[in-house]
């Protein structure tokens, strides 16, 4: 095998990890309210608060990374998930709970943007697509494991055994990256500051564009995953049967966001993939939240969910030249975490107030559709051109 392919299914255990992770605390949403005294606004940003730190961190982490070698960061992160998530699973209040969930996010997001850009290095062109496929479909991989594992766990041994498994999980990604991971060789270039002005406008621009989409449909996605459980036993499903469900839309998703990468390395060019996937996307998350519709909605959010993933997600890397791609991609993951963890916090607040979940799943479908200019604006401006890996 390809070093770089061998690297690429060392650092998927590690993403999957973050999945798993980021669903403990929607899974068991309907445990949590109780134990812990809150309502959806608590658990929304409960949520959000994964991923709030990459709203600080996202910029800088590229930098650390080169500073202080990638596998060192990689490996504190995942050290910041098993403290946070064990802390969490101890966690006698609230306010100890918050804590723990942002120490647990901390890691996840040194982990994500280090993640990111290790594989930018590696691929380029057409072949990022599929690669970046792989590694984003990771993430689903976790919610799906998490979805479909953690409301049994809370039934049988209460909800902290959900807390637990995703420790143990964190903590063996940990081990695998230290024993198995070797960083590619390639010569390290010095950083001073945050290299901001080094970007120019052609490369500012469209990854500006391109994150802010990037962060709307990782949003809704996050807020849907994470309030499904708590709309379909809303809806009238018995937690099993809504766990099921969900698992069925995570294996789903899991297919197309394959599909995706398989489309855009042999058949289908990024912007125009990015942009009817988003589309179609953003409709079936709206549909989905009319009544009767549930089950077609999960299944058909399934199934197109993923498909702009890879497309996505390989944009920055045409248009940042080498020497801009920690910073470029640090900007990139600064949008992400802007979405994922400000529209669960959102959609909570929202079901809080109106006292239904529905308004999540509806919020999500319409703010991925609000997101669409973004995409149309990036096809009008000037070609991207192809960057060689650095």
């Amino acid at each position: 095998m390809d070093e770089r392919w061998r690297v690429l299914v060392v650092l998927t255990t590690a993403r999957t990890a973050m999945g798993f992770q980021l669903q403990t605390v929607g899974s068991v949403a309907p445990a949590l309210r109780e134990a812990l005294s809150i309502d959806d606004a608590g658990i929304g940003f409960l949520i959000g608060l994964f991923l709030l730190p990459g709203i600080a961190f996202a910029l800088p982490s590229g930098m650390i990374g080169n500073r202080f070698g990638d596998k060192r960061i990689v490996l504190f992160g995942l050290a910041l998930m098993v403290i946070g998530s064990s802390g969490f699973a101890m966690a006698p209040s609230y306010h100890a709970a918050v804590v723990a969930r942002a120490v647990c996010g901390t890691g996840g997001v040194l982990l994500n943007v280090l993640l990111a850009k290790i594989v930018t290095e590696l691929f380029s062109s057409r072949e990022a697509v599929l690669a970046m496929a792989i590694l984003l479909n990771a993430f689903p991989i976790g919610i799906g494991l998490g979805q479909f594992v953690f409301p049994r766990l809370a039934g049988a041994w209460g909800w902290p055994a959900a807390f637990w498994c995703a420790t143990a999980m964190a903590a063996a990604s940990f081990l695998t990256i230290l024993l198995w991971f070797r960083e590619p060789g390639r010569p390290r270039r010095p950083v001073e500051g945050l290299g901001l002005s080094a970007l120019t406008r052609s490369e500012l621009i469209p990854v500006c564009l391109v994150g802010i989409v990037w962060a709307i449909y990782n949003g809704a996605y996050v807020t849907f995953a994470g309030f499904a459980q708590s709309f379909l036993e809303e809806r009238g499903f018995a937690p099993a049967s809504a766990a099921t469900w969900l698992g069925v839309n995570a294996a789903i998703v899991i297919a197309s966001v394959q599909i995706g990468g398989w489309l855009g390395r042999h058949r289908v060019d990024a912007g125009p993939l990015a942009l009817v996937g988003v589309v179609l996307y953003g409709a079936v998350l709206s549909v989905t939240a009319i009544p009767r519709w549930e089950i077609v909605g999960v299944i058909a959010a399934g199934l197109v969910g993923g498909l702009p993933a890879g497309a996505l997600y390989s944009i920055p890397g045409r248009y940042l030249r080498p020497e801009n791609r920690a910073v470029g991609m640090g900007i990139f993951l600064t949008w992400l975490y802007i979405g994922i963890a400000l529209l669960p916090m959102a959609a909570g607040w929202l079901a809080a107030v109106i006292g239904s979940t529905t308004i999540t799943v509806l919020f999500s479908g319409l703010t991925v559709l609000a997101s669409v200019p973004c995409l149309v604006a990036l096809g009008r401006s000037a070609s991207a051109p192809e960057r060689a890996a650095g």
